[in-house]
C-alpha cells in the first residue's frame, strides 16, 4: 500500500494533462481499484477512475512505466522495512502444516516469493501462483478465478473442496465464482461490508482484541470503557447458582446496573386485569436486588478513586474460569501526582453458597498519603447510591425488559448492627414477607500501626491509616434468607431499635413480632402456598414444577 501511495502521489503532483480529479491518492483508492489485481490492471483502473488516459507503453509516462515505478518503490520499501507477519497467521499456517493440509498461495504480484522470503514463510507453501506464473500460463488475474483453479489443480485438490482465504474484494469475487468457502479478512483491509457484498462469508471478531486479548482460560480486559458497561458488568459477573454479583467496580460509580441477587428471593405484586376470569394469574413475582456488599470506596489524600475520571497508568481485569475468581489490578496517579497500586479480588463460594469473599490491597508506589477505605452495605433497592443519590442507586442504565418500579418500599428494615469489624443488616419484603440478612466481616493485614476506626452510620465501616504499603482489606459477606417464618428479634436487642409498629420518633414503644417457636427450636420449612396464589418461591430449593400462575420478571 505504501509503494502504491508513493508512486501515484508523485505522479499526480507532476501531472498537468487532462484529468477529472487530481486529488491525492488514498487507501480508499487502493481498495476500490488496485487491491488484489495485477500491477498494470491496477494502474489502468485507478487512472480511469480519475479520468486520466495514458498510453500502454513506449513513453516516459505510460501504464507500464507507472507500474514499474511502483515495483521499484515496493522493492525499496521491502528492503528498508522488511515484513512482520501476523502471529496468528503464522500459528494457523504451522497448525495446518502439522495436520498435513496442502497449502498454496495465490497472488497477483510478481513479488510474492520475495515477500514470503522476507517474512520467513516460504517453507509453509508447496505451491506459489504469482504474477509471473499467471503470465507464463496465460491466466487472467483476479477477479477471474483461473489462478485459484490452477493452484488447486497443482495441489491435487478438487476445486469444490478447496478453501479460499482472501482479504481483497477482487479475490473474494474470484473465489465466489467457484462457490468455495471464504473466510476472514486481515486487519486494515477491505471492510466486512464490501466483502459480504462480493460473496464472502465474513467471520469478524465481535471483540476488540487490543482491549480483550485472546486467552484460553481467562476473560481479560485491558482498558476500561463506559460505552459498554452493561455488557462488561454481565461478562464479569461471579455467581454460584444461588448468589450472583454483577461485575460492578468496587468503587461504585460508574455502572449501568448495580446488582446482587439471591436465587428465589422475590417480592410479590398484584396483577390487575381488565376483567377477572378463572385461571388468570393474580400475583406476580419479581426478583429483588438484595443489599449490596461489593462497595469498598478508596480515598487517597481525601481524593476518591472513580474509574470514570481517574488517571490510570495501568488497568487489567481478569475473570479466571479455572478458579472462578475475578481479579482487578490498576495503577492510579492521584491529582496530587502520587502513584497508587490497587489490587482487588472477588469470588463467591461454591461450597458455602451464601458466602462471598472480596479483598482490596492498596500499595503506595510513590509518596506518602493518608488512606481511607470505606466499606459499605447499601440497600440499592429502596435507598441511595454510595454518594447519596437516589436516582443512581440502581445504576444509570435502562433495561427495557424490566417492569415498572414498585409503588411501595420493597425491603423493610428489621435490624442493623455494627460492632468491631462486623456489619449486619436485616430486611423483610413488604408483600412476600421473605426475610434476608447480609453480614460482612472484615480482616486487615499489613505493616504499620493499627488503623483508627470510625463508625459512620449503621451500614458503613471506615478505616483510616497512614501509608504503610502494602495494606489489604478482606471482606467476607453472607446472605442468608428466610421465607415466611415470623421474624425473631436478636436477644437483648428488641428494645434498642424501632419496629414497624413503633410510634414515630420512638425507639422503645414498638413491640417486635412474636415468634411461634423458641430461638433454640429447630428450623422448619414453611408450608408452600397453593399454586393458585402465584407467590411460591422457596429459598431452600426451587422445584421443577415452578409456579405457573405468577409472572416472574425483573423490576427496577
Amino acid at each position: 500500500m505504501r509503494a502504491w501511495a508513493e508512486m501515484f502521489n508523485e505522479f499526480l503532483r507532476g501531472y498537468d494533462g487532462p484529468a477529472e480529479d487530481t486529488s491525492p491518492y488514498t487507501d480508499a483508492d487502493y481498495f476500490a481499484h488496485v487491491d488484489g489485481k495485477p500491477r498494470y490492471d491496477g494502474v489502468r483502473d485507478f487512472l480511469a477512475s480519475r479520468g486520466i488516459s495514458l498510453p500502454e507503453s513506449g513513453t516516459d509516462l505510460s501504464v507500464v512505466t507507472l507500474g514499474d515505478r511502483k515495483n521499484d518503490a515496493f522493492n525499496a520499501v521491502l528492503e528498508r522495512d522488511g515484513v512482520d507477519p501476523y502471529p496468528g497467521t503464522v500459528a494457523l499456517l504451522d497448525h495446518l502444516r502439522d495436520l498435513g493440509t496442502p497449502l498454496a498461495i495465490v497472488s497477483s504480484s510478481a513479488n510474492a516469493p520475495a515477500v514470503l522470503e522476507a517474512a520467513g514463510l516460504s517453507d509453509r507453501f508447496s505451491t506459489i501462483v504469482d504474477g509471473r506464473v499467471a503470465a507464463a500460463e496465460g491466466l487472467p488475474g483476479k477477479p477471474a478465478p483461473d489462478t485459484f483453479q490452477h493452484a488447486a489443480d497443482t495441489l491435487g485438490v478438487p476445486r469444490e473442496a478447496a478453501v479460499v482465504v482472501e482479504d481483497a474484494v477482487s479475490g473474494v469475487r474470484a473465489g465466489a465464482r467457484r462457490r468455495r468457502r471464504r473466510r476472514r479478512r486481515r486487519p486494515g483491509r477491505a471492510g466486512p461490508g464490501s466483502l459480504g457484498v462480493s460473496g464472502a462469508q465474513v467471520h469478524s471478531d465481535p471483540l476488540d482484541r487490543s482491549r480483550f486479548p485472546v486467552d484460553p482460560w481467562r476473560l481479560v480486559e485491558r482498558t476500561p470503557s463506559d460505552h459498554d458497561l452493561g455488557v462488561t458488568e454481565t461478562l464479569f459477573t461471579v455467581a454460584n447458582g444461588y448468589l450472583g454479583m454483577r461485575g460492578n467496580p468496587e468503587e461504585g460509580r460508574d455502572a449501568f446496573a448495580h446488582g446482587t441477587f439471591v436465587n428465589g428471593f422475590h417480592e410479590t405484586w398484584e396483577i390487575r386485569h381488565a376483567e377477572a376470569a378463572y385461571g388468570f394469574a393474580r400475583t406476580g413475582q419479581t426478583i429483588v436486588n438484595v443489599p449490596d456488599a461489593k462497595l469498598m470506596k478508596l480515598y487517597v489524600d481525601d481524593e476518591p478513586l472513580i474509574l470514570g475520571t481517574a488517571d490510570l497508568e495501568h488497568y487489567e481485569r481478569i475473570l479466571d474460569f479455572r478458579d472462578g475468581v475475578l481479579r482487578r489490578s490498576l495503577v492510579w496517579r492521584t491529582p496530587s501526582g502520587k502513584r497508587v497500586k490497587v489490587d482487588s479480588t472477588r469470588m463467591v463460594s461454591m461450597t458455602q453458597r451464601h458466602l462471598a469473599l472480596l479483598t482490596l490491597e492498596v500499595t503506595m508506589l510513590e509518596g506518602d498519603a493518608p488512606i481511607v477505605i470505606s466499606s459499605q452495605l447499601l440497600n440499592r433497592q429502596d435507598g441511595t447510591d454510595e454518594y447519596h443519590d437516589a436516582a443512581e442507586a440502581m445504576g444509570a442504565g435502562v433495561d427495557p425488559r424490566k417492569a415498572g418500579t414498585f409503588e411501595h418500599r420493597v425491603l423493610l428494615p428489621r435490624m442493623s448492627r455494627v460492632e468491631d469489624d462486623r456489619m449486619l443488616l436485616g430486611y423483610q419484603c413488604a408483600s412476600s414477607r421473605m426475610t434476608i440478612a447480609v453480614a460482612a466481616d472484615h480482616t486487615r493485614t499489613g505493616s504499620g500501626r493499627r488503623p483508627r476506626r470510625r463508625r459512620c452510620g449503621p451500614a458503613r465501616c471506615r478505616r483510616r491509616s497512614r501509608p504503610m504499603p502494602p495494606r489489604a482489606e478482606c471482606r467476607c459477606a453472607s446472605w442468608p434468607t428466610g421465607a415466611t417464618a415470623p421474624w425473631t428479634a436478636p436477644p437483648g436487642r428488641a428494645s434498642a431499635r424501632p419496629w414497624p409498629n413503633s410510634a414515630p420518633g420512638s425507639t422503645r414503644s414498638g413491640t417486635p413480632p412474636t415468634s411461634t417457636r423458641s430461638p433454640s427450636a429447630p428450623t422448619t420449612r414453611p408450608a408452600r402456598p397453593s399454586r393458585r396464589s402465584g407467590s411460591t418461591c422457596s429459598p431452600w430449593r426451587r422445584p421443577p414444577h415452578a409456579p405457573t400462575s405468577g409472572a416472574c420478571r425483573p423490576r427496577a
